[in-house]
């Protein structure tokens, strides 16, 4: 799943577990700094717990990398 938000591109590349089957959600944000080129901040899983389907993962995902643009997770900067 990709979607824009804010002028990022959120990238899912949510991940099944072996052991259980159910899903971690992963995000990647993709910033532009310039119109030359852009800055892909690395996959981030979500320490949350995991999901039945890949679409709530993913769902999830993409909430959690709203919330970083957002300053909600001052842990995580980003150069917008």
């Amino acid at each position: 799943m990709q979607v824009e938000y804010k002028s990022c591109t959120l990238k899912t590349s949510s991940y099944q577990l072996t052991e259980t089957k159910k899903w971690k959600a992963r995000i990647s944000i993709i910033s532009p700094i310039d119109k030359n080129g852009l800055i892909p901040l690395q996959p981030l899983t979500v320490n949350d717990p995991t999901y039945n389907t890949k679409e709530d993962a993913d769902t999830n995902a993409i909430n959690f990398g709203k919330e970083i643009i957002d300053g909600k997770h001052p842990e995580f900067k980003l150069s917008l």
